[in-house]
């Protein structure tokens, strides 16, 4: 799933030191929402609303 399918929720995020990730980096892990794009069968557009499920998220920072 792209990113662009994502919200975030900015209430509560933490932080993680990884050793084993790429040498040693900080990752941020939060709660989210992703549209859920079962049925939509490649199509552009369609009558009925996004559907949006709950994620756990993990974010890495990309300058390392």
């Amino acid at each position: 799933m792209t990113l662009t399918r994502y919200q975030l929720t900015p209430v509560f995020f933490t932080e993680e030191y990884r050793p084993d990730l790429l040498g040693g980096v900080t990752d941020i892990h939060g709660k989210g929402y992703a549209i859920d794009e079962t049925g939509w069968q490649e199509e552009l557009y369609r009558e009925e609303a996004s559907i949006e499920r709950k994620v756990e998220i993990t974010a890495v920072p990309y300058c390392v």
